[in-house]
């Protein structure tokens, strides 16, 4: 209940433009790591989940790890396509990557061997209180249909783009860009 609630503020906030990004400087692969550290323990207690590898996979540099960049939006978008990566996934496995797309730019791509988005949902994947099956799904994993859209609003607000594709019964790939500056070595 209490994260339903914290999702719709924080839609709204973006809906509003409430929203104020804070660069910091941080190691995005070091937060990458953490985050599968963390959704690697939360599947060890989730039923059916713990036989379900999150891999990562990088190609940065270790000059191009440090860099200016929103760790705590970045942070939330990322544990919204992880959670769901997780969540409509029971058996294969879920891949989180990174590269650079160009020299001041992320491409990051969260993708799964789930369920998949139907045809007739894609439309609606971004938009708010919105799920790809609204009946069966949304009763088995539960959730308010705002992870995507929260993820969509906070990519777009950072400069970036987000995309995804997705075949019915096997698996979706999301996959978003997001600028940053280097500041150097490790």
């Amino acid at each position: 209940m209490i994260d339903t609630i914290e999702d719709i503020l924080i839609i709204s906030r973006i809906q509003t433009g409430q929203i104020q990004l804070f660069a910091n400087i941080g190691d995005v692969i070091g937060l990458l790591e953490e985050m599968q550290e963390y959704f690697i323990a939360q599947m060890q207690n989730q039923k059916g989940k713990s036989n379900i590898p999150l891999l990562f996979e990088h190609s940065l540099e270790m000059n191009q790890r440090m860099v200016l960049i929103d760790f705590r939006h970045l942070k939330q978008v990322l544990n919204k396509l992880i959670g769901n990566a997780i969540k409509f996934t029971d058996e294969g496995s879920i891949l989180l990557k990174c590269e650079l797309k160009s020299e001041k730019e992320f491409l990051f791509t969260v993708s799964d061997t789930g369920c998949g988005i139907p045809d007739v949902k894609k439309s609606v994947v971004f938009s708010p209180f919105r799920q790809a099956d609204e009946t069966v799904l949304s009763k088995k994993t539960g959730g308010s249909g705002l992870g995507l859209s929260i993820a969509k609003g906070l990519v777009e607000l950072m400069g970036g783009k987000i995309w995804f594709e997705s075949t019915a019964g096997k698996g979706s790939i999301f996959s978003f860009t997001i600028p940053f500056q280097t500041v150097g070595k490790l």
